[in-house]
């Protein structure tokens, strides 16, 4: 029995041997800077071998040294100031952002967690820190690509608003400043239902704001029919317009995208011909998007196979160029001459279930790009209602085109390039034919003024 305990013991001290062991390893091994410094004199007392390697003083010139040696844009003060909290317990951890100074005296970004610990009698302060270079860098690629998205905004031809995901416009167009009656500079800032004013024009009630549905629903969606803008003098002009998510490249919403035209021909032409068939057309037969009522068709075996088309309204045959009597009565495999019925598996799910649902795709016969939306209205059953948001596409496409093409174009001319920020005179980008007149690289000239170049 003894020696069954002897055994756990000397198991139970092992175990403890190999945890501290392994914990020390976690801490010296870790990618991640870490820093452990003294309460009183902020000495270093332990930094582990990321810290001196990305650093570059050895462990003995780093024990001679405090925090405010690798930091250089920290004074004492500044310093103390942020270790208040910590000192007398308001806080447990505090996060900042600073510069390290390497010994080659190199600098670099740095995100630093820095808490108070215990240890014995004494405390110690001890910081994780994080290099965020990478992050910086990013950050000023996207200030970059800003700047060259509003190039391309610019030149777009329909109106333009785009917001952040809070709904408050960051961009117009000039064709969107025509039509709303606000200039870019005014507007910027304010809510989009401030400036994109709505209506109803059939009943004069506020319609919905699109960038709200946007940013709940995450996928693109179309305005309403009868939808007028009231300008900032007062003027109606009915219009049609998408709003789109943007996307960041992790798939993030960071904002949305409205694209809208003036439809006041269009929208003539289209009462015009509503008004004269009104007797003969219900709902179904005016609405502005393409609707098709549909049916499952069963094989043999009582297995779904296929769907065929029931009834199609005008939008209908203007949206896919296929005519009413070749649609009706016929199964869609035939119709769209495909080998399976499209979207079969979203439209039977809806004629079985009753649930509706939308989605956006690209339909390649048609070469296409549809917003569609599928309800049941009996068993078996299914109704779509579909628009083009063909037109969407092709512009987001046009604003990633021209801003490839103002890049170009910029970089490369021969003659002598510059963005300045109008008041200040600061130099925001350079070509590198500035590079070459001025003899500055154009790192150097963005963090300059433009009479700083034009003196020397």
């Amino acid at each position: 029995m003894a020696q069954e305990n002897a055994k756990r013991s000397k198991k139970s001290n092992d175990s403890q041997i190999l945890s501290a062991d392994f914990l020390q390893r976690i801490l010296r091994e870790s990618v991640n800077e870490i820093y452990v410094f003294e309460e009183d004199t902020w000495r270093f007392v332990y930094v582990n071998d990321a810290a001196r390697l990305n650093l570059g003083f050895s462990e003995g010139e780093l024990a001679q040294m405090t925090p405010l040696d690798i930091k250089p844009d920290l004074t004492e003060e500044m310093f103390r100031e942020i270790l208040s909290p910590l000192y007398n317990g308001l806080k447990k951890k505090t996060v900042f952002e600073t510069v390290h100074l390497r010994k080659n005296k190199s600098k670099y970004p740095v995100e630093v967690h820095l808490q108070m610990m215990q240890s014995g009698a004494k405390r110690f302060f001890v910081a994780l820190i994080l290099d965020i270079t990478e992050r910086k860098l990013a950050e000023e690629a996207l200030r970059k690509s800003e700047k060259r998205f509003r190039t391309a905004l610019y030149s777009i031809g329909d109106a333009v608003i785009t917001t952040d995901t809070e709904g408050n416009i960051t961009h117009m167009n000039p064709v969107a400043e025509k039509l709303t009656g606000y200039e870019e500079p005014e507007a910027r800032g304010k809510a989009l239902n401030e400036v994109f004013v709505i209506v109803n024009e059939l009943t004069g009630l506020t319609a919905e704001n699109p960038v709200n549905r946007v940013l709940k629903e995450g996928k693109v969606i179309g305005l309403a029919n009868h939808t007028v803008l009231i300008s900032k003098d007062g003027q109606q002009i009915p219009v049609a317009d998408s709003g789109a998510p943007i996307l960041d490249e992790d798939g993030k919403t960071t904002g949305v995208v409205l694209v809208f035209r003036d439809q006041s021909i269009e929208r003539k032409w289209q009462r015009e011909i509503s008004e004269n068939e009104a007797r003969f057309r219900g709902l179904f037969e005016s609405s502005a998007a393409g609707i098709a009522l549909h049916m499952i068709v069963y094989d043999a075996e009582g297995n779904p196979v296929d769907y065929e088309i029931l009834d199609v309204n005008p939008q209908y045959e203007k949206i896919t160029g296929i005519p009413k009597e070749k649609a009706v009565g016929q199964r869609a495999t035939l119709l769209y001459g495909t080998d399976q019925p499209p979207y079969f598996e979203q439209y039977l799910s809806v004629a079985l279930s009753g649930n509706s649902l939308s989605f956006e795709t690209y339909f390649e016969p048609m070469q296409k790009h549809f917003y569609i939306t599928v309800f049941s209205p009996e068993r078996e059953k299914f109704a779509t209602t579909f628009i083009d948001i063909t037109p969407l596409k092709n512009a987001i496409r046009q604003i990633e085109k021209s801003s490839r093409q103002f890049s170009k174009m910029f970089y490369e001319h021969s003659a002598v390039k510059m963005i300045l920020e109008a008041k200040t005179g600061r130099i925001l980008d350079v070509n590198h034919a500035a590079e070459k007149f001025y003899g500055w690289k154009c790192e150097q000239m963005r963090s300059m003024k433009i009479s700083d170049i034009n003196t020397l």
